[in-house]
């Protein structure tokens, strides 16, 4: 016995991948250009659409779920060929960079860009105003205790103490 979506979904999602232009649509566009053409009672919630389309139904014996993952395939094979086509139209021949810039995007197979890493680890570079200075920043990146830490306000207040020394 089918069931209502296979009587009334399937048709309907069947004209959208037949009828529509596909080329800048995804699965949930699908989804709603399916439902929109339906009566409020054979419409099905997005939730269970993408479950059906991830293979999560819950009953996948009534082949429901398998037949959208077969019908989403399809869409995805008539999107390319529609780039594809443009991109080889001869009409559109000095454009055909735009379709190119297309594909990229949307099918990361087609997205050849090679990332690269730094080969080097970054370096730091920290510059000490005296030698005790020098000595504590050693002593932290050998793996040191900080001996005499101070708070930063108590730091400020001794830098402007030693600035006042030096003025008179």
């Amino acid at each position: 016995m089918a069931t209502k979506q296979q009587t009334t979904w399937i048709p309907a999602m069947r004209d959208v991948i037949e009828n529509e232009d596909l080329t800048f649509l995804n699965k949930k566009e699908i989804w709603f250009l399916t439902n929109k053409r339906l009566p409020k009672e054979d419409k099905i919630a997005w939730d269970t659409f993408d479950n059906w389309s991830k293979g999560r139904a819950i009953n996948m014996n009534d082949e429901i779920g398998r037949t959208i993952q077969d019908m989403l395939l399809e869409a995805d094979i008539r999107m390319k060929q529609s780039i594809g086509k443009k991109m080889l139209d001869k009409s559109t021949e000095r454009s055909w960079q735009k379709m190119a810039w297309l594909l990229e995007r949307k099918y990361k197979e087609f997205n050849n860009k090679v990332i690269q890493l730094p080969q080097h680890a970054p370096q730091i570079f920290i510059d000490a105003r005296n030698s005790k200075d020098e000595d504590m920043i050693n002593n932290i990146l050998n793996g040191g205790l900080l001996k005499d830490a101070k708070p930063i306000a108590q730091l400020k207040e001794n830098n402007n103490e030693n600035d006042n020394d030096n003025d008179s």
